[in-house]
């Protein structure tokens, strides 16, 4: 059977996300319906892909995006996503989601710029790389893990 180009090109990036999550990674999956509001669930997993497919499970909004930051421990994961927390607190919603109107100024500010204050204080301007991928377009993806 002859794949598309764009078949292996979505398989190659679906298999080095796999490799890529494994290890302690913060991450902020964007759970989006049509319009302004977005819906953003901040945490941290050492096996980031599981940890998508448990949240989408229990999610009756789509995840559209994700995005994630590696770190060296778990320690570290975890306290970026705690202070990622108090930057959005008047944000949050239910839980650990959040909620973003993008027609509002003051949500767009900290839509933009509250994970990257976080990485840029926890380990360096320019030390650290926030990764993003489209998850229902990987989703569709099957690979074997």
């Amino acid at each position: 059977m002859a794949y598309s180009k764009r078949a292996l090109r979505a398989y190659s990036i679906k298999q080095d996300l796999l490799q890529d999550m494994s290890g302690p990674v913060v991450y902020a999956a964007v759970a989006a319906i049509p319009g302004s509001i977005k819906f953003v669930k901040v945490g941290f997993s050492t096996s980031l892909i599981s940890r998508l497919q448990s949240i989408q499970t229990g999610c009756p909004v789509p995840i559209t995006s994700v995005s994630y930051c590696r770190t060296n421990t778990v320690d570290k994961a975890r306290a970026a996503e705690a202070a990622i927390h108090l930057l959005m607190a008047d944000q949050r919603s239910v839980g650990e989601w959040f909620k973003f109107d993008l027609s509002s100024e003051r949500d767009m500010k900290v839509w933009r710029g509250a994970i990257p204050a976080v990485l840029n204080e926890m380990f360096g301007k320019g030390r650290w790389k926030l990764k993003s991928f489209d998850y229902a377009r990987a989703a569709r993806i099957k690979v074997a893990a």
